[in-house]
This record gives C-alpha cells, structure tokens and sequence, in this order.
C-alpha cells in the first residue's frame, strides 16, 4: 500500500510528525491523478469514534478490510495529523492502478523553520 495526501502541504506535516530530525534535502514529491471515472472508497470522520485517532488497531482493521476486500484502488481516509483534510492510501496491487497517473518526481525543499523545531 501506498500511503499518501490529498496536497503537497499535507504529505510535508505527515512526513514531518513523524520524523525525530527533519533533513532539509532528500525529500521529493510525485503527483498522482486518480481519473474521476475511476470510483474510491472514502473514510467518514462521522462514522469514527471520538478518539479515532489514537486507536490504532481499529483504523489499522479499517484499512487493512479494504485492502482485503479489493473493492477500490485508493481509500480516502481523514489526517490524524491536520483534521480537516484527508490522506489517500493507494493500492499498486488494485487492476485500476494501470488507470493512475503518476508525474515525475519534484525535489521538495522544506522552509528552515520547520528544521528547528522546539519541544
């Protein structure tokens, strides 16, 4: 599975919250376009729990069901990270992955002040 989100900003704070040490080169950034007519399935916020976000076996269950069940080839989840947007995981495995299209990798350079980060 291919973990990814919906903007460019997003998959910066994902990728950031989870680092110990942010480097400021080495990152890159590939846009995906998933054509309209190929159908998602989507993650309500309404339909998680109020702690979803620390209940990492239940979204783990929710995530892993879809892999399991074939039924799309992206999940559209919302950010544990940024609340009022929304993360997509990809499946490489899916028959509709060849419909997916991917651009060429663009260096990303982050701004200096998310390299020192304070705790």
């Amino acid at each position: 599975m291919a973990y990814s989100s919906e903007t460019a900003s997003l998959a910066v704070l994902e990728t950031v919250v989870h680092l110990n040490t942010v480097k400021a080169t080495g990152y890159y950034l590939i846009r995906c376009t998933i054509p309209e007519e190929v159908p998602v399935s989507h993650v309500s916020r309404t339909l998680l729990a109020a702690d979803w976000k620390f209940r990492f076996e239940e979204t783990q269950a929710i995530g892993q069901a879809w892999i399991d069940s074939r039924s799309t080839v992206a999940l559209i989840v919302p950010s544990a990270v940024l609340d009022v947007e929304s993360n997509v995981l990809i499946n490489p495995s899916h028959q509709d992955f060849s419909k997916l299209t991917f651009d060429r990798p663009q260096r990303l350079s982050f701004d200096p002040r998310l390299l020192s980060r304070s705790d």
